[in-house]
Formats: C-alpha cells, sequence, structure tokens
C-alpha cells in the first residue's frame, strides 16, 4: 500500500504549489456520536469492547462492571494515590477495563478511536503516557453534506508497569517542599502536537475509483469540495494567527485522487510527511525564547476548492488541471506541522482545548455513501516554553466509519434471483428475505463467507460460498456477504432445497412441522416410475417436470410418474400438522406384466400400461380383461382424459408423431 501512496507524491506537491491550504483537526474521544437517519457510525480496530461503553470491561468474563464508569476515574484516582501523607506504591485496580492491558505490556504507541471514548497511550518501555480522549461526530445536522468532527482531552496519566506481580501502578511525583502529590512526574506537562488527518469517499453500492469499469463520468457520488478548521489550544504570544506563521506551518487538506488505489487510508500520513520532506515545505523560524504561552480561542482557516460541482472538477480533468488528474476529488487531507520552538499544542489536561473540523462534501445523487477518516498525532512533554520532548511521533488511529445518504434498508431477494453484490473492501451486503412457505432455503455467494440472522437479529448459520437452512413463512430472514480486502464483485443467489432421490434407494424424509420438502429426480431411462410413500392424511404431495411451472398431482395413492430419459422432476410434500413427520421414501418400478400383457399383481394391485403413438391418427383401442376392471386413460402427465369400466376407451387425435398415453387397470376383487 506505501508504494501506491508513493507514487501520489508528485501530485501532492503539485497542489501544495497551486496553493490548496486547509488544515485538520486534532482528534479525539467521546461518545457524543450523532446519528441521524440512515447514518451508521462503526470504528475499526481490536478495542470496540472497551470503547462502545464507559463501564469498565473485564476482558476475561467480557461483562461490564457497571460500579466502575471511566467518567469517575479521576476522582477514584485522587482519592487512591493523590490523597495520601505515605505513598505506598499501590495498583491501579480501574484502569484494565478502560485499557487493554497489552498496552501497558507491550512497547509502542496506541491511538484508538471509540464511540464512548478514545485514548493516546504510549510506551517507552519504562512509563505508560495515557490521555483519554472525546470524540464528538457530527453528520448531515448543520447543513446536508458536512461531517463535523471534534476532539477535546478528558484528562491524562502516567503509569508503569509492574511485571514481577503482573499489576499495573501509577507514577506519582512527590513534591518536596509542599509535601504534596502529583500526578506528573517531575511537575512537567504533556501534550498533544500537530494532529493531522485524513478522510476519503466511496460509493456503497456501485463501482468506486480503481475498480474495473469506473468512470467519473458515470459516478454520481460524493465527493470533497472544502474543510473548515478550528482550533484551541497554546502557542507564542506573538503568533496572532496561526498561518501568519507560515514559516514554520505547514498545512494542506484537500484535493488528491490518489491515482487508482481507493485510497485504503492506511499510509496516508505517511506520505504526506515524505510530501513535505521531499518538498521542503517546512521552514525554520526563530522565535523569542523568552515568548510566553497564551490560550487562542476560535481561530478558524478554511480550504475551498475552485471547482464544487461535479461538472466542473471534470472538466478542470479535462483540462489538465494536476489536482483533479483522476477526476472527482475523493480524497481529503489535513497535515499540520509547527516548530518545536513554537509548537501548537493541545494540553492533555485541559478539556476546553480542541480541534474541530468540519468536512463538506456534495455529490450528483445521494447515493449510500461512506466516509472513512483515520487521525495522527504526536504526543509531547513540555519541559520550557520553547522546549519539547517527543515522546510518540506521528501515532496514527484506528478508523472512523461513517455510512449516510441514500437507503441502509437490507436489499430484498426473492426464490430464483440472481443479484450481482457489490461489496466494498472489509464491508458487507445484506440481503432480506420473507419465505411465502416454509421450507428448507439455499443463499449462495461463491468464495464469500455467509451469515444468516433470525427475525431477532440473532446469527443462526453461517458458511463459505453458500448456506442452507429450514425458515419458517412469514419471518424475514438476512443474509450478510462478507467482502475482502479489496472492492468485489460477487453474484449471489436463493433457491430452494432439493435434497436427491436415487432410483430404487430408500430416502428417510423429515418433514417438519407446516413445512414444505422438495426432491429432485434424474431419469435415466423412458417408462413409468411409482413414488413408494406412505402417505399420512395431513401431507399433501406434487411433483413437477424441471423448467415448467405447473405441478401436478398424482393420480392415485400408487403417485405414478411417466418419466423420460435426461429429464429432471420435481417431487414437493407438504406437512400440515405440527409434528414432524419421519418418512421412508423411494422411487420404484410398478408391476410387471408379461409378452401377453397379462398382469402379474396381486388382485387389489393397480397395474398401468404405457402406450406410445408413433404418428397422427385417431385410434381405438380396445382392451379386454377376463374380470371386469375400473380403466382410467391419462395423458402423460397423468391428467384423466377418461375413465370407464366399459372395456375400451377412444384416445382423441394426436397433434404429435409420437405421443405417449398411459392406461390403468385396477382388478376388483
Amino acid at each position: 500500500m506505501s508504494k501506491k501512496f508513493k507514487l501520489t507524491m508528485l501530485s501532492i506537491i503539485l497542489t501544495i504549489v497551486c496553493g490548496i491550504i486547509a488544515i485538520f483537526p486534532i482528534i479525539n474521544v467521546e461518545a457524543s456520536v450523532l446519528e441521524p437517519v440512515n447514518t451508521e457510525i462503526s470504528f475499526s480496530g481490536d478495542y470496540n469492547n472497551y470503547t462502545d461503553s464507559t463501564y469498565y470491561f473485564d476482558s476475561e468474563t467480557g461483562m461490564e462492571d457497571k460500579t466502575k464508569n471511566l467518567l469517575d476515574y479521576p476522582e477514584y484516582f485522587a482519592e487512591r494515590f493523590i490523597h495520601k501523607n505515605i505513598p505506598d506504591d499501590p495498583a491501579d485496580n480501574w484502569i484494565e477495563g478502560f485499557i487493554p492491558k497489552d498496552v501497558f505490556i507491550n512497547e509502542g504507541s496506541t491511538f484508538c478511536l471509540g464511540r464512548e471514548y478514545s485514548f493516546i497511550a504510549v510506551n517507552n518501555g519504562e512509563n505508560i503516557f495515557i490521555v483519554f480522549l472525546e470524540v464528538k461526530i457530527d453528520v448531515n445536522s448543520l447543513t446536508d453534506g458536512t461531517i463535523e468532527f471534534k476532539i477535546s482531552p478528558m484528562f491524562n496519566y502516567v503509569y508503569r508497569y509492574d511485571s514481577v506481580h503482573d499489576v499495573v501502578r501509577p507514577k506519582i511525583y512527590y513534591d518536596s517542599p509542599s509535601k504534596s502529590y502529583s500526578k506528573s512526574i517531575n511537575g512537567l506537562s504533556y501534550h498533544l502536537k500537530d494532529i493531522s488527518s485524513a478522510a476519503y469517499l466511496q460509493n456503497i453500492g456501485y463501482a468506486n475509483f480503481g475498480d474495473e469499469g469506473y468512470s467519473s463520468n458515470d459516478d454520481n457520488g460524493a465527493f470533497f469540495t472544502s474543510t473548515h478548521y478550528y482550533y484551541n489550544g497554546v502557542s507564542k504570544k506573538n503568533s496572532k494567527e496561526i498561518l501568519s506563521d507560515s514559516a514554520n506551518v505547514f498545512a494542506y487538506a484537500l484535493g488528491l485522487a490518489f491515482g487508482p488505489f481507493g485510497l485504503a487510508a492506511t499510509k496516508v500520513i505517511d506520505s504526506i510527511v515524505d510530501a513535505v520532506e521531499a518538498g521542503c515545505i517546512v521552514l525554520n523560524n526563530e522565535f523569542n525564547d523568552n515568548a510566553y504561552r497564551v490560550a487562542k480561542t476560535k481561530d478558524e482557516f478554511d480550504s475551498v476548492l475552485f471547482h464544487t460541482t461535479k461538472q466542473s472538477q471534470l472538466l478542470a480533468q479535462a483540462q489538465g488541471d494536476p489536482q483533479y488528474e483522476y477526476g472527482l476529488i475523493k480524497n481529503s487531507i489535513s497535515y499540520i506541522e509547527t516548530t518545536d520552538k513554537n509548537p501548537l499544542l493541545i494540553n492533555t489536561d485541559n478539556s476546553e482545548h480542541y480541534v474541530k473540523n468540519m468536512y463538506r462534501i456534495s455529490t450528483t445523487d445521494h447515493e449510500r455513501t461512506r466516509m472513512v477518516t483515520k487521525f495522527c498525532a504526536n504526543y509531547v512533554q513540555e519541559n520550557s516554553v520553547g522546549s519539547i520532548t517527543y515522546l510518540g511521533r506521528n501515532i496514527e488511529s484506528n478508523d472512523i466509519i461513517i455510512d449516510f445518504w441514500g437507503e441502509n434498508e437490507n436489499e430484498d431477494i426473492k426464490v430464483g434471483d440472481t443479484k450481482t453484490c457489490y461489496i466494498l473492501s472489509d464491508g458487507s451486503k445484506r440481503y432480506s428475505f420473507t419465505p411465502e412457505q416454509s421450507a428448507k432455503y439455499e443463499f449462495c455467494a461463491p468464495e464469500r463467507d455467509i451469515v444468516m440472522y433470525g427475525e431477532n437479529g440473532e446469527a443462526v448459520v453461517s458458511g463459505r460460498d453458500k448456506i442452507s437452512h429450514s425458515m419458517q413463512a412469514g419471518k424475514e430472514y438476512v443474509f450478510e456477504v462478507a467482502g475482502t480486502d479489496a472492492n468485489t464483485i460477487t453474484p449471489v443467489c436463493l433457491n430452494i432445497v432439493y435434497e436427491n432421490i436415487e432410483y430404487n434407494q430408500e430416502k428417510t424424509v423429515a418433514l417438519l412441522p407446516f413445512h414444505t420438502e422438495y426432491f429432485i429426480f434424474d431419469a435415466v431411462e423412458t417408462k413409468l416410475y411409482l413414488l413408494d410413500f406412505a402417505e399420512p392424511p395431513s401431507v399433501d404431495i406434487e411433483y413437477q417436470v424441471s423448467g415448467e411451472e405447473q405441478w401436478h398431482t398424482f393420480a392415485d395413492a400408487r403417485y405414478p410418474m411417466f418419466c423420460e430419459s435426461g429429464k429432471t422432476y420435481h417431487i414437493r410434500i407438504v406437512n400440515y400438522v405440527e409434528q414432524t413427520l419421519d418418512i421412508p421414501i423411494k422411487i420404484v418400478s410398478p408391476p410387471e406384466y408379461d409378452e401377453n400383457l397379462n398382469f402379474n399383481g396381486n388382485t387389489s394391485d393397480v397395474g398401468y400400461f404405457l402406450l406410445q403413438t408413433t404418428f397422427n391418427s385417431n385410434f381405438k383401442i380396445n382392451i379386454k380383461s377376463a374380470k371386469t376392471s375400473e380403466m382410467t386413460l391419462f395423458d402423460r402427465v397423468f391428467q384423466p382424459i377418461g375413465k370407464s369400466d366399459v372395456r375400451k376407451h377412444i384416445i382423441p387425435d394426436s397433434r404429435s408423431r409420437r405421443r405417449s398415453f398411459l392406461y390403468q387397470s385396477g382388478r376388483r376383487l
């Protein structure tokens, strides 16, 4: 992925030279996630079990402890660790329910965005620095086509991991002159610096940039038109406006279509940094080392693209504008870098500090759209004004995934449907099915993982390629098809399940209550077959020639079927009672006749004669029997043509050169 973004460096620098400037905010925490109708917000990563709630999460039991709330943590920390005359270095009994233990054990940096809270953690092997963050997300509430992020610190603490006792202990600083305790090591303060972000837009229901067959002209989906950046932090007193110090600030937000790569955003921040270094954009300026910091509130910077409609962006592409080389602007990047002598800092213990970024988006049609946003930040320790130490550089977050506009309802699918399913990378597509009859159905999606959910949203069955299950009429079922690591187009289909029946091989049928079971039989020769089936009074049974719509009832309790070699036949059995019926079933041949058509069956048996014509004509058939018999003449699907106890029947005109008729003779005792 990183090499793909290397290819875009030239485009980045060209856009910078054109002067398109904007900034993207600092990120963070909270559960203030506004989700209007048809909007879904989710977070990638492995820590959602923790951050989906402010309650303590027990990783061993998977349960929440509602007696411990993150919002009460500062009070707990002060009581247990600060308000003491003599430190006894106790363990923190709460923190592992809000920050996963592996963050304390393994060196490295973590930036986790979550629904109820977020955090940045830096583990340098000796100390673990953690700031809890609040992120507020607002989708289309101000104006249609606006998505806003506001990030502010909640509180900050420093810890160490005691590997001997396998516990986490806070780092507490004891100030001898004041004889008091502080949570900051040696009284130092900690800040977030130069927080940056990247975002990209995707069509959910149809092709995106880089997909086979994609065309910007046919893309009626969303694209970026502007970004707006607001911040409240601290900087030098003489920094009246952040952009007035342009010699020590680089900011870029809009306008790159990252080639045919779809912008997966895993390395986008690194690519921006590479572009800055390659273009020598960041300059150095000397400032008064004795200058002091003041709060700077409500500063804001806007970046609006010159082309804000689909037509104008595609026209700019046609005219060779490098910013629109790949058509519609689907990606937005915000990067800010300030010098170490005059950094713009967000104090991790000041909840009034924040960064807010608003994206403006336009579209031709309000089709279902996905926006994925990723953030990056530096975690620094301030030694004195104009002197900082980096504890963590370019710490990248997980993704915030926002689906909005259009309908978020599941797509309907019916029996016999074959649909083309477009799925975003690592996404999924859902189909809704409500059976008209209780039966066993099969949903197919080749080379894809599938999960079927029941009426209450519970997972019922899962599998790969295809899944089958008995479903009840009138209840809604949902099939979810999982994507892969790339955008994919997959055919999906839904069909009734037909159990195979082999000639002369018995099969036990489990007829579920009020369900219909379907079976399939492939005839290997043209002849008359009987379905050997002990039908209970609560069951109906029919058969069908494959490819035809009409179902046929059987002529009598022997269930005769005239089948032609090479054709397939369907059988369905309906159970009308509230109990499962286990019934054996087998396809057999009828009783045989000798060459003189002498019936060799028992006196209670029914005999069948197959009569086939070879040319068009009227036929008169005389049948003689030693004893009186009831006789019925059928066509090939056992529709009665005539019935009598008289010993002859006349077959009407045949319009084909070869036609089959069935004559049934039943002896009377």
